[in-house]
């Protein structure tokens, strides 16, 4: 029966309790750190083998159990940040959305000066082509007698036509045409005023630290990245006689 007061060293403990796992109490957070507590409970030894306590086998079970739960909203976010992905060079991220809104209010109003001209041109010539056909002009000498109805010189003339004639118009040349010009100019005036309206937003990180600074950062937090070391730590202090 080992008895409060006998200095016992670590490696001793766990070989007189083979079958006793005492980081059952953090397979909650070794889960995430990709650790069993039988590979935990082996690193330990490793790392104390050679340290020394007073306490007995179940105080020393209440001591795991204690550091666990007094740490453990600790462990579990130490844990998830770094675990987290990231680019280590890369420290912005910002997303822009904008939307533009178009109000017009726009009178357009459009004014013409100019003039214009034409011409006609004749381009066709006609032609009347006279057909006789059995058309003549008959001179009679007529004498009235003297107890007629009209009265009459001696010898007077009359004329009078008998047969038929016809005429004919013909057409030589282009058609007549009609030209136009027109000049001038015209102008388009616009008055009123048209509104665009731009929102823009930007959220992320804005970063100002240079690639080397990040690197440096990168590497000092991969010293850190070992969370086990820190849980060892936090027994070791409870759990072992303390040298000065």
């Amino acid at each position: 029966m080992v008895l409060r007061g006998q200095l016992r060293r670590w490696v001793d403990i766990v070989e007189e309790n083979p079958g006793t796992q005492f980081f059952d109490f953090f397979s909650e957070v070794l889960e995430q750190l990709d650790l069993t507590t039988a590979e935990a409970s082996l690193i330990f030894l490793l790392d104390y083998e050679n340290a020394r306590t007073d306490y007995t086998d179940g105080y020393i079970s209440n001591i795991f159990d204690m550091v666990y739960q007094t740490n453990r909203k600790k462990y579990l976010a130490m844990a998830a940040a770094v675990n987290a992905e990231y680019n280590p060079l890369y420290n912005v991220d910002a997303t822009e959305s904008y939307t533009d809104t178009r109000t017009p209010d726009l009178t357009t109003t459009t004014q013409s000066t100019g003039s214009s001209s034409g011409s006609v041109k004749n381009n066709q010539t006609r032609t009347t082509t006279d057909n006789p056909g059995n058309y003549a002009e008959i001179t009679d000498s007529r004498r009235d007698p003297y107890d007629g109805s009209g009265l009459r010189t001696d010898q007077q003339t009359e004329t009078h036509a008998t047969g038929s004639r016809s005429t004919v118009e013909s057409y030589a040349g282009d058609p007549d045409t009609t030209s136009s010009t027109s000049t001038g100019s015209g102008t388009t005036h616009a008055t009123g005023s048209e509104v665009i309206e731009h929102e823009l937003r930007r959220y992320g990180n804005i970063g100002v630290t240079s690639s080397q600074s990040l690197i440096e950062q990168e590497l000092a937090l991969a010293e850190k990245r070992n969370i086990f070391k820190v849980i060892e730590k936090d027994i070791a202090k409870k759990l072992f006689l303390q040298v000065w």
